[in-house]
């Protein structure tokens, strides 16, 4: 037998893991800076000192917010939002919603040694753990099924180092991302104990004990996650002949139960509820008093965005977004149900996963080819779809980073069942499924890959980066310019605030833009043309209320010219301003210029709007 450092599979799996946890490094660092200074602010770092001081609460909320005649109210909260946008009031005092173990695991110790963690780095600490599992839970999957090409192997790595949606996580590493990232960590870590145990048919209870501890705490960050710990079912169904059924069965839901207990008597303490997370208190963007969680008319269109919703092209890099979101679910929306955030369905992301629908089809009638892992796989992909449904059944709304809860487990038993379909099929059938799958993996490493640069909001916090990478892909930009036959409006990037662009799945630019110009700012925007030419930006405008009363508006355009120039604007209604462009991308500065005639009015605000800018479009095709 070879030996570890002759097992070229082994090596190969370690080298993607590398490559793997140095691309969640990149990606989480260039969001926010990794940072071990005990001052981080994040609502996980709170918690811990509130831990540590022996407190359930982080804070008592200010008088203010609590004499409000509905402090629940976004119209009357507002000025409380953007510092404690989420939290759970509670009598008087904040909670944190999010799963309480990545405290307990990572910051907690942390704290206790005098350092602290910038939410990057949790959720990079998280997903790198994370994928050594799922690499190693990968490595036990192509141990049980004979005959998988060395290169199928490492394809099946790069899948789950892309499109788990971690990258996607660490592309907005705050609280959200990092209660997700702990789940993913603690389910990979007892799905990779699980297998092992299960494909050698021996575990020692330390073993079994630390699975069932990570079930129990991947239910402690995600709730949706206990179903992972069904598969303590077929591993005691495995060992109950090898060990004292007493002390294995102990073992296995002794340190999950205690976990859920735990959890339970936390929610209570709260809340007096064991089921309350906190969700029915939240400061969010909405009442939680006139919202209704948990539907079934929820359903069909949750799991529309989360199975079907496709990305849309993009002309710029990295050529694929999930935003702005088509609403593209054909049926109409259930009462209640509101806009859905940035999601990508998972099989039109990651196709690969179509694969996993043939595992009950294994097992049934080709058992020998995943050897003792069938049922274990199916059960896996079971936990994947009670999340999956539990999350669509509970929300008014989807978002991409849930998808976190079942992508990967859905994927390990996608992965499985094209590895098996692979070496059983004869000739012809086998070439064509290996290739179907290899079609499918590649393509979903791509989807991966490029939601991790735009994350939610279509652009990387560190613009130079992001800029960088643009301008060395607009070649192939301008060849989609040259295809269409004139300039495309890219993408517009007002002061604040996103576009709004009624794009299509089929728009690969911004489609028109309106959006809004106070004083003393500017929109970029970014347009692509096919060559040097003539161009025109055309928009209806409206002169704003922060103009004085005499003075004269103009709009300033800084393009390919050799300077700035200036047009004026004599009223309200259509506007056509000529403009120079360079062959490929061009970053245009759209800018109000005031000229005052009569002194500054004191009573009209300099935030309020100077120039409101609707449907703007480019002209100059072909």
């Amino acid at each position: 037998m070879a030996t570890v450092l002759d097992d070229r599979l082994t090596l190969s799996l370690v080298l993607m893991f590398v490559l793997g946890a140095a691309f969640y490094l990149w990606t989480a660092a260039t969001s926010i800076p990794l940072s071990l200074a005990d001052n981080q602010t994040d609502y996980y770092s709170e918690l811990a000192t509130a831990f540590l001081h022996l407190h359930l609460s982080i804070a008592a909320a200010p008088a203010g917010l609590v004499h409000l005649a509905n402090p629940y109210d976004p119209s009357q909260n507002a000025p409380y939002q953007s510092a404690y946008h989420d939290l759970a009031l509670y009598h008087g005092r904040f909670y944190v919603t999010w799963g309480p173990a990545p405290v307990l695991v990572l910051l907690i110790p942390l704290h206790v040694l005098g350092l602290g963690a910038s939410g990057s780095l949790t959720v990079a600490v998280f997903g790198i753990a994370g994928l050594a599992f799922a690499l190693g839970t990968l490595r036990v999957l192509l141990g049980e099924i004979d005959r998988v090409p060395l290169w199928m192997g490492i394809l099946g790595a790069a899948v789950l180092v892309c499109s788990t949606t971690v990258p996607f996580l660490a592309r907005g590493p705050v609280v959200y991302e990092e209660a997700l990232a702990g789940g993913f960590c603690f389910a990979m870590a007892g799905v990779y104990l699980a297998v092992r145990a299960i494909a050698q048919r021996r575990a020692s209870f330390a073993r079994l004990a630390l699975m069932s501890l990570s079930f129990g705490l991947a239910a402690g960050s995600r709730p949706p996650l206990i179903a992972t710990g069904l598969l303590i079912v077929p591993v005691y169904l495995t060992l109950r002949s090898t060990r004292p059924r007493g002390q294995l069965f102990a073992a296995l839901a002794g340190p999950c139960g205690a976990c859920v207990l735990l959890l339970l008597a936390y929610n209570f303490a709260r809340f007096g509820n064991p089921l309350q997370v906190g969700q029915s208190y939240q400061l969010a963007g909405y009442n939680p008093q006139d919202v209704h969680f948990g539907s079934v008319g929820y359903l069909p269109p949750n799991v529309w965005y989360y199975g079907l919703s496709p990305p849309r092209p993009r002309i710029l890099f990295p050529f694929l977004a999930l935003t702005p979101p088509p609403l593209t679910y054909p049926l109409g929306l259930p009462a209640g149900y509101m806009t859905p955030e940035p999601t990508g369905g998972l099989l039109t992301m990651t196709p690969l996963i179509l694969f996993a629908f043939a595992l009950p089809w294994l097992r049934r009638r080709r058992p020998q080819s995943l050897g003792a892992l069938a049922s274990p796989l199916l059960v896996a992909a079971g936990a994947g779809l009670f999340a999956l449904l539990f999350l669509s059944f509970e929300f008014f709304n989807t978002t991409e980073r849930y998808e976190t809860d079942f992508a990967g487990v859905f994927l390990l038993a996608a992965l499985a069942a094209w590895f098996a379909l692979s070496t059983g099929a004869p000739g012809r059938r086998r070439r064509a499924v290996r290739i179907l799958g290899a079609v499918f993996a590649l393509w979903g490493c791509l989807t991966g890959v490029a939601i991790s640069f735009t994350g939610d909001y279509e652009r990387c916090p560190q613009e130079g980066c992001f800029t960088t990478l643009e301008s060395a892909t607009s070649p192939i930009s301008t060849a989609i310019a040259m295809l269409a036959g004139g300039p495309i409006l890219a993408e517009v990037q007002p002061p604040s605030g996103a576009q709004i662009s009624p794009v299509g799945l089929t728009s690969v630019g911004a489609g028109t833009a309106s959006f809004s110009l106070p004083a003393h700012t500017s929109a970029q925007l970014m347009i692509v043309s096919p060559n040097r030419r003539e161009a025109a930006i055309v928009a209806t405008v409206e002169i704003g209320p922060a103009l004085r009363r005499g003075a004269a508006l103009s709009v300033r355009i800084d393009d390919a010219s050799p300077a700035p120039h200036d047009y004026q604007i004599a009223s309200n209604g259509l506007l056509r301003v000529p403009i120079e462009l360079n062959r490929g991308l061009n970053r245009l500065l759209l800018t109000p210029v005031a000229t005052a005639t009569n002194p500054p009015n004191p009573a009209v605000p300099q935030s309020e709007q100077l120039l409101i800018v609707q449907s703007l479009t480019i002209s100059g095709r072909d």
